[in-house]
């Protein structure tokens, strides 16, 4: 039987909990008063008292006294607590109050003029090559859908937001619906291209393997921010994705080891059947002359990118077996060791 809680019920619980909070001056009074405030009139916070959880709040998060003295408070209270706490993204720079998104992460910045200090010119990010990409594509082909949990600048996914509002989708900071939503999408002939950063991937591998790979269903997830980030730090390094899409049914991965191949296995991605990943790090791509219009890949076959010919290969005195931006690094070992005389093999599986 569903029961709810009485207007009566509220303020005797406001009342009994008010009661164990030690007095401390203004501040407790001002939390005291907020307290009794919301519980006895926002009805928002019943679920939460329901389940047998005190809730307090709201209180203003940038008010640092008051918040103090609300934890010093609260942590008398018997059993669970919730603490509904009131933000403002960028409080007290005025710059990024103004535009949250574009502060989220600016790396340096000069604090007089606001100016986000970047590596200005060329070559182009491996973001802006995705979304380049994507866009072109869809041009010519209205099936494809961009699909982003709030990062759409992130992601790249804003050119398409612009370009084609209608086939562009934020869910919001949920993965796990973005991935159960382009599945629904892909069972009815849509493209769908899920755009999530690798590190955030990791939310919604129940639903890749049961709404995605276990049904076979056509979705490609660009893993942007691929292996190590740099300023992004360690909470957002994608070095997980390659082991946890290895082990699951159906799935293909692939890493690009510059933008032309990123551009070439993002359109295959796109027109080959079941789920496929396509992985690429975060920065400024190798500065390759792209092609005109992106070519299909053949899936499944490495490339020998030094020597030119299998013969002189199978002479080597060893290979390198490499992958995604390590290909570059593994050409720049080969020739180091050459000059040492030894004949190293270089071999790119990006696409495997």
């Amino acid at each position: 039987m569903q029961t709810t809680l009485s207007d009566q019920s509220l303020r005797q619980m406001a009342k009994d909990t008010i009661e164990h909070l030690p007095a401390i001056g203004e501040i407790a009074s001002r939390t005291e008063t907020s307290v009794k405030h919301f519980i006895i009139h926002n009805k928002d916070h019943s679920i939460f008292e329901q389940l047998g959880f005190k809730f307090f709040g709201p209180f203003d998060g940038h008010n640092i006294p008051l918040m103090l003295n609300a934890f010093e408070n609260i942590k008398h209270v018997a059993g669970p607590v919730v603490v509904q706490i009131v933000t403002r993204k960028g409080n007290g720079w005025y710059a990024a109050e103004s535009n949250a998104t574009k502060w989220h992460g600016p790396g340096a910045y000069d604090y007089k003029t606001s100016e986000i200090k970047k590596n200005a010119g060329n070559p182009p990010t491996y973001i802006q090559i995705f979304a380049r990409t994507l866009t072109m594509i869809a041009e010519k082909d209205s099936s494809i859908v961009g699909i982003t949990a709030a990062i759409a600048d992130g992601t790249g996914l804003e050119m398409m937001r612009q370009r084609f509002p209608k086939r562009y989708f934020d869910v919001g900071i949920a993965e796990q619906h973005a991935v159960i939503f382009a599945g629904g999408m892909a069972a009815t002939g849509i493209i769908p291209v899920v755009a999530i950063y690798s590190t955030f991937m990791q939310r919604a591998i129940d639903q890749i393997f049961h709404d995605i790979c276990a049904q076979n269903l056509h979705v490609v997830f660009a893993l942007d921010r691929a292996g190590i980030v740099g300023e992004d730090r360690h909470t957002q390094h994608g070095v997980f994705d390659i082991a946890f899409m290895c082990m699951l049914p159906n799935m293909k991965i692939m890493v690009p080891k510059n933008e032309e191949e990123l551009q070439r296995m993002l359109y295959t991605a796109i027109y080959m059947d079941g789920p496929v990943a396509v992985r690429y790090p975060r920065g400024k791509a190798l500065g390759i002359q792209l092609s005109p219009e992106p070519q299909m890949l053949e899936i499944g076959k490495a490339e020998l990118l030094s020597p030119t010919s299998i013969e002189e290969a199978e002479h080597a005195d060893c290979t390198l077996l490499a992958y995604g931006a390590m290909v570059t690094q593994a050409a720049i070992a080969a020739k180091e060791l050459a000059q040492e005389g030894i004949k190293v093999a270089v071999v790119n599986y990006s696409s495997n």
